[in-house]
């Protein structure tokens, strides 16, 4: 059911009832396709009702697994609000290095700045927002309150002149909303990051695929299936084309008698990568089923690949005694 239930987090969210949308993105399982994007939905709403350590607690793994500059940049915010300054600088640099063009990221770590009374780096900050977005009014008005307190007051009015001109309004509202105005990412997709992720970004997420699997196959050994089957199911999340997580995935399905999981998930693998174990493992689940054509697909395939394979051809030979392959032709 993650999938409804994500649904109605996403409708609530957008209601902004986040105490309701949490509830909802809460009961989405982690072996959920969408449990990502839950997690990163679950820290805004948390974020949103000013329980900030709990949202920053929320995202922070998320980070680790999708390193991206759209969790990157929240968990910047998420940091800043719960005062942790040395966390924050640390998200905001890794989100830059992600993606040293997004203006928002850089107006996040100027506002960082600001609210700390750190007006150099805020004004540096600010400055490189505005190097990319040169009308950004919200970053010109901060820009100004930064060089007002670096004692610059002729360079400040120029500046703030730039950004409300003669509007007492806008003045009087961008200086109620001046530390709230931080630019969170409010719209996510695990798949669609994945796919924008930096070369390093994404040998970090695949070396957490590859400890979720080396661990599932150590607690596969151990015949501690539910755990092991947790452990692939974390990596898939994390590299949904990962052939070896589906193929051993399918294995601990297989152990658990769960067959038909088994079957689809060593059809994932070979979608991901041909290989003679997971044709050679499907050819066994169903000969298991007396499902001797498809078996024998499965072993021609086999064999295709390695024609002297030993265990290929006892399969051959267990299918030969079962009796000849039935004629293709058209039905009687």
């Amino acid at each position: 059911y993650g999938a409804p239930a994500f649904r109605l987090g996403e409708l609530y969210f957008d209601e902004q009832d986040y105490p309701s949308a949490a509830q909802w993105f809460e009961k989405v399982p982690a072996e959920s396709s969408v449990a990502l994007d839950a997690t990163f939905f679950l820290a805004l709403c948390r974020f949103y009702v000013r329980d900030y350590a709990r949202a920053l607690e929320t995202l922070a793994p998320l980070g680790e697994r999708l390193p991206v500059s759209q969790v990157w940049n929240n968990l910047g915010v998420f940091a800043s609000y719960a005062e942790r300054p040395g966390a924050a600088d640390d998200y905001f640099a890794r989100a830059l290095e992600a993606d040293p063009g997004d203006a928002d990221i850089h107006f996040n770590l100027g506002l960082h700045h600001l609210r700390r009374a750190e007006w150099e780096p805020a004004a540096r900050a600010l400055a490189d927002c505005l190097g990319l977005v040169p009308g950004d009014t919200e970053a010109l008005f901060l820009q100004a309150r930064a060089l007002e307190e670096l004692g610059r007051p002729q360079d400040a009015g120029q500046v703030r002149q730039q950004a409300v001109g003669d509007n007492p309004a806008l003045t009087v509202s961008l200086e109620r909303r001046q530390l709230e105005l931080d630019r969170l990412q409010q719209r996510f997709s695990a798949r669609l990051a994945g796919q924008q992720e930096t070369p390093a970004a994404a040998s970090v997420r695949l070396e957490h695929v590859a400890v979720h699997v080396e661990r599932g196959q150590d607690l596969l050994a151990r015949g501690e299936l539910e755990s092991a089957r947790r452990e692939f199911s974390e990596a898939l999340l994390l590299d949904p084309d990962s052939q070896a997580a589906h193929f051993f995935l399918a294995e601990t399905y297989r152990r658990q008698g769960r067959l038909a999981e088994a079957i689809s998930e060593l059809k994932a693998s070979l979608w991901s990568q041909e290989t003679l174990p997971a044709r050679l493992r499907l050819a066994e689940i169903y000969l298991s089923q007396n499902r001797m054509e498809e078996a024998r697909e499965q072993v021609e395939a086999a064999l295709a690949l390695d024609p002297a394979n030993t265990e290929a051809r006892a399969l051959e030979a267990r299918l030969g005694a079962a009796g000849p392959a039935p004629a293709r032709g058209r039905p009687q």
